[in-house]
């Protein structure tokens, strides 16, 4: 037997353990890479989900819009098609925006 080298039975059991450790080690970080993979994935989707609504939401605002522009279009027409003298109003008004 060499001196200051641990008996073989203690070797043994000292890789055992670290292999063990090791192990463990790999098992906790599958988890935690699993978990991580997860979240990553739930806020994907969150974040798809919100683009949805937001572009529908941007179509229903554009929508309305063109609603507004139309309905201002037709008005000005229609006080455009007054005489003015009828009108107590400066005609340089219609043509703002």
């Amino acid at each position: 037997m060499i001196l200051g080298a641990p008996p073989p039975s203690s070797s043994v059991a000292s890789s055992d353990e670290l292999q063990k450790k090791l192990d463990q080690k790999r098992e906790r970080n599958r988890i935690a890479a699993r978990k991580c993979r997860d979240k990553k994935f739930s806020k994907i989707k969150t974040l798809q989900s919100d683009i949805k609504n937001l572009d529908k939401e941007n179509r229903r605002h554009q929508e309305e819009i063109d609603n507004l522009v139309k309905r201002r279009n037709q008005l000005r027409l229609m006080l455009s098609n007054l005489s003015f003298s009828q009108l107590s109003v400066n005609p340089d008004i219609l043509t703002k925006t």
